[in-house]
């Protein structure tokens, strides 16, 4: 994808299915992993009936003369869905030609909404953003620019997060979503890893 831009009219792209039956498994049970780390709902509006567990992570605030400081705080505890996650990461690498520099399951509770908005800041402008929803529903809809999508449990979707966008959870069931940014190889060429 030479040409790919932010700034063309595309709002979301499929690129094909992933296994993530051990990543459901293990997500399923999880009650304390959710708070662990309470940062991103509460610094971000729109994210305040959501909850993270951080599996790979990169400040926000990045800009392109800093160094990458790229970390892990968690992992899964079991090798099978560990296996899953570096698949996935594996294939989202090859695809975007890059590196994963953030990653991060997001449950948004039953019957909430993240508000319209677009992502801001030079990391989320250069990096490419894919979910993979991991536990969904039909009544969970995913809005870009007035389009709605429904997103199908793992699958593949690359997000134009420069366009505005919402997600509404009217199910009474949590909706679970794996989110990964990758680094373009043309932006690492220009910042350091330590």
């Amino acid at each position: 994808m030479s040409s790919f831009s932010k700034e063309d009219p595309w709002k979301i792209n499929h690129f094909g299915i992933v296994n993530i039956n051990e990543i459901k498994k293990e997500t399923t049970d999880y009650v304390n992993e959710w708070l662990i780390d309470t940062s991103r709902q509460e610094t971000y509006k729109p994210h305040k009936d959501t909850f993270m567990y951080q599996l790979k992570e990169l400040d926000y605030h990045w800009n392109m003369v800093d160094k990458i400081k790229s970390t892990s705080p968690n992992n899964f505890k079991t090798k099978e869905a560990n296996k899953e996650i570096k698949k996935i990461y594996e294939t989202l690498e090859s695809l975007a030609q890059g590196k994963v520099i953030r990653s991060e399951l997001i449950n948004m509770v039953p019957n909430s909404r993240i508000k319209t908005h677009k992502d801001k800041g030079e990391l989320l402008y250069v990096s490419r953003r894919f979910h993979v929803p991991i536990i969904t529903n039909e009544k969970c809809i995913f809005t870009v620019e007035k389009e709605s999508f429904y997103l199908k449990e793992g699958n593949i979707y690359e997000l134009n997060n420069r366009k505005y966008h919402s997600v509404e959870n009217s199910s009474d069931q949590n909706r679970i979503h794996l989110i990964v940014d990758v680094l373009p190889n043309a932006y690492i060429k220009n910042v350091e890893f330590v």
